[in-house]
């Protein structure tokens, strides 16, 4: 791989970069891919995605209780932030 990308001119990290079996979870772009063994790939949330989106959950309500944002505008927020969650496997 590592020749692969020199021919390429491809800087690659030896000390980040490496190979190893699917069947090993990995995270890429914070998100966790896990391999089954029926071969379906499962995506998770890290824990701290979690922890942020339900920290802006209560700042939601809490701006709503203020009148800062109205009911509507807080609803449009959450709906959103359940779409993004409908693509994992959470």
């Amino acid at each position: 791989m590592f020749r692969l990308c020199k021919e390429l001119k491809i800087h690659v990290n030896p000390k980040k970069s490496r190979i190893q079996p699917l069947s090993k979870t990995f995270s890429f772009l914070k998100i966790k891919f896990t391999l089954t063994n029926t071969g379906k790939v499962i995506r998770k949330l890290g824990q701290q995605n979690i922890h942020r989106n339900r920290r802006r959950l209560h700042k939601l309500g809490a701006r709503i209780s203020e009148g800062t944002m109205t009911l509507h505008q807080g609803e449009q927020s959450y709906m959103s932030f359940r779409g993004r969650l409908t693509q994992f496997n959470n």
